[in-house]
């Protein structure tokens, strides 16, 4: 008895051992991943300003343009207030006032134009900042999920490294005394202990295959019972 459990507790050393392996592996799998996953984060911040160079310039170039636009407009208009003046001035300079309209609306215009292709300037980059807001949330999520799975797994396999030998021993006594069927040569009250079990552990067995048996059965009576159901119904 003592060599089975002598085994058994080999076995669950090894066991434990490439658990142990395995979280370590894991961990650094996700370590990688989580690095991975800030530099696609910075990537996206830093491809944003690097694939749109010109943005900003092209910005300050059509504000440029709309104050332009709107000093030709009052330009015009104080002109043409100062050919008005007088009884018979709007009169005399019909043709330059006119003129002036003319330079009035025309600037009215370009200013709408140079309005609308600000906001698609404005427009077009708002959408991307947006795509890389989705992005960088994508990979904030991921970041933090994978955060999370690294700290369980690196506190249990502190607390298997810490515990080992116990939790070895432990594990190796409850499957060979929870798959004990043959009373073991072992004299006194632990033997007869022993031989308790192996009777108590055949009871167990045996109230689980019934219950599997049954469960069977219940299925297999739910689905005559549907199937005749059915084939009244037809």
């Amino acid at each position: 008895f003592a060599a089975v459990l002598d085994r058994a507790e080999a076995e669950e050393r090894a066991r434990l051992a490439k658990e142990i392996a395995d979280l370590d592996a894991e961990v650094s799998a996700k370590r990688a991943r989580m690095d991975e996953l800030l530099a696609q984060s910075q990537s996206v911040t830093g491809g944003l300003a690097a694939g749109n160079p010109g943005v900003n310039e092209r910005e300050e170039q059509l504000k440029r343009l709309m104050v332009r636009y709107q000093d030709e407009y009052a330009q015009a208009y104080e002109a043409i207030e100062a050919l008005q003046a007088g009884v018979l001035g709007e009169l005399i300079n019909w043709s330059k006032i006119r003129r002036l309209k003319r330079v009035q609306r025309q600037a009215k215009k370009q200013q709408s134009e140079t309005l609308r292709q600000l906001r698609e300037v404005r427009q077009g980059w708002l959408s991307q900042v947006e795509q890389a807001g989705d992005q960088q949330a994508t990979y904030r999520a991921e970041w933090q999920k994978l955060s999370v799975e690294v700290s369980e797994a690196e506190a249990k396999r502190e607390h298997l490294a810490q515990h080992f030998d116990d939790l070895a021993v432990e594990a190796a006594l409850t499957r060979v005394l929870e798959t004990l069927d043959t009373p073991p040569n072992v004299p006194g009250e632990l033997g007869d202990k022993l031989a308790e079990l192996v009777t108590r552990n055949a009871t167990r067995k045996a109230y689980e295959a019934a219950m599997e048996a049954a469960a069977e059965v219940i299925g297999m009576a739910n689905g005559i019972s549907k199937g005749m159901a059915r084939f009244h119904e037809s």
